[in-house]
């Protein structure tokens, strides 16, 4: 699904292009290399993912920036990417990660779906108002990739902001990366 900009200019309206804040853009292998060292997570650590976080660092395209509480998923894909000490790890224990996660709802929606996604797992849940721990089994290697996707996107409503004209889907809190398969 493309989303357009329409700017009005004297009264005239025309079309500049698809948004750029809804669309998730792969992250250069440049880049990931130098976020390398900031995207190191130890298991069994519980960390916040707000603006005062050393670890927002795990938050990759389609995250919204920091906020003091949590960060935004503003694109219909988000990526959350960081690095285990595997060698330190036993090579047959399981993994898996928990994300503390809460949904944007608009007025009369009860829940939204939510799918998390790892190299070797998939689960879909449905968030309701009060949010959920969210868990989805990882591969026993260094390099992590775990992809949330959303069904929709919205603007907050009016009662949650007049001002936020963002698209969001979930605001994620904090994750923690277990040695035991999800439940």
């Amino acid at each position: 699904m493309l989303t357009l900009l329409g700017v009005t200019l004297l009264g005239t309206s025309f079309v500049i292009g698809s948004d750029p804040a809804v669309l998730t853009a792969d992250e250069p292998d440049s880049l990931r290399e130098e976020l390398r060292s900031l995207r190191s997570v130890t298991p069994g650590d519980f960390l916040f993912l707000n603006d005062d976080s050393s670890h927002r660092w795990v938050l990759g395209p389609g995250f919204a920036p920091p906020e003091e509480d949590g960060t935004w998923v503003r694109a219909k894909e988000a990526q959350l990417i960081f690095y285990l000490p595997v060698g330190e790890l036993p090579q047959r224990m399981p993994l898996s990660l928990e994300l503390s996660v809460s949904p944007l709802l608009r007025a009369g929606q009860a829940s939204r779906t939510l799918t998390l996604r790892s190299a070797i797992d998939e689960k879909t849940v449905e968030l309701s108002a009060d949010g959920a721990r969210v868990f989805v089994n990882l591969p026993t290697t260094s390099e992590q990739l775990v992809e949330l996707v959303c069904d929709s996107l919205d603007n907050p409503s009016d009662e949650q902001s007049s001002l936020d004209v963002r698209k969001l889907c979930v605001k994620v809190y904090a994750m923690a990366v277990w040695t035991e398969a999800a439940p």
